[in-house]
């Protein structure tokens, strides 16, 4: 499908907004979830917090362990840490806790960044 190949045209909030969105309606379209990982996992190290949060969450509520892309959100996510915020910190350990996916230094990352931020939960 030609719309497949040209949906990551929009950069990485479009991706992590069309991901969330079907993921919102439960909507599990495996095609479409494949190429937004190819075009994900190309430059995640251009995803905000915000964007990296809700490319796991949606993956981790369809059931998707796609891990080439959760290894490249979670380093991501560790790279950019102290950016994140609450609510993203929330949903970065529910995606790998949800598809059981430990990834160590993610995990403890996060652990970091809510102790930092427990007086905001």
């Amino acid at each position: 499908m030609e719309s497949l190949t040209k949906i990551g045209q929009g950069g990485p909030q479009n991706l992590a907004n069309i991901a969330w969105a079907f993921a919102k309606l439960g909507w599990s379209d495996r095609p479409l979830f494949d190429a937004i990982s190819s075009q994900s996992i190309a430059r995640l190290e251009k995803f905000a917090p915000q964007n990296l949060s809700n490319l796991a969450w949606a993956f981790a509520r369809l059931g998707f362990d796609d891990r080439p892309l959760l290894d490249g959100i979670a380093a991501a996510a560790v790279r950019n840490i102290g950016s994140a915020d609450r609510q993203g910190l929330a949903n970065t350990a529910w995606a790998f806790a949800a598809l059981v996916v430990l990834n160590t230094p993610l995990m403890e990352a996060v652990a970091q960044q809510a102790l930092r931020k427990i007086a905001e939960f």
